[in-house]
């Protein structure tokens, strides 16, 4: 900024802006993205705003990579699924062969989307308790098969979705399948026990 307004400028101060999600919530710190704006303290409007009425405030080398708009935010996650990250790889993959596992994921939340028959929230929060408590419960064992569990979500599955008995058996067993092999390659860290430390990982 000029120096003129640089001297006798103060640190603003911002209001994070909390992201409620099924599976906990983020609280976005800065952002200027219209979801969630952070605002400015004092009721003196977002962040965006601030910055389209004084982009120089970027600096000039944001501002030539990327124009006149924040490029980045930070955002801390709260979670209720248990505390841990897949970061790199522990098996050499094939790129494209994951790649292919991705995409078969993808189909698969696809076809769990497609399926659901929640008419109100009440009955979308509820399939959200049972898919997370599920998720939670097979992510601590590395998505290892639970007969009797993975039944017992099918059912729940069966009550919110159009598919029959055997259809969200299938769907429940091939999603158990498909997180099993993609978390398989991947070295896992327990987020407890790097209390304290600063985890690099790319997006």
């Amino acid at each position: 900024m000029p120096e003129a307004e640089a001297s006798n400028a103060l640190p603003i101060r911002l209001v994070p802006r909390r992201a409620p999600k099924a599976w906990g919530e983020e609280l976005w710190l800065n952002s200027t993205r219209p979801e969630f704006p952070a605002k400015i303290a004092g009721g003196r409007g977002t962040l965006a705003q601030a910055l389209a009425r004084r982009p120089h405030w970027l600096g000039p080398w944001c501002r030539r990579l990327f124009g006149d708009e924040l490029p980045v935010f930070a955002k801390l996650i709260r979670t209720d699924f248990p505390p841990l990250a897949h970061v790199g790889f522990k098996t050499l993959v094939r790129p494209q062969e994951f790649l292919t596992w991705i995409i078969r994921e993808q189909d698969l939340l696809a076809a769990l989307r497609r399926s659901l028959r929640a008419p109100d929230e009440r009955s979308f929060q509820a399939f959200g308790r049972a898919y997370g408590s599920w998720t939670a419960e097979r992510t601590r064992t590395g998505w290892s098969a639970d007969p009797d569990r993975d039944a017992a979500f099918a059912g729940e599955l069966e009550r919110f979705s159009r598919l029959a008995a055997a259809d969200a058996a299938r769907l429940v067993d091939d999603m158990r399948r498909s997180r099993q092999r993609l978390v398989g390659v991947l070295n896992e860290t327990d987020l407890k026990r790097e209390a304290g430390n600063l985890l690099l990982i790319q997006a």
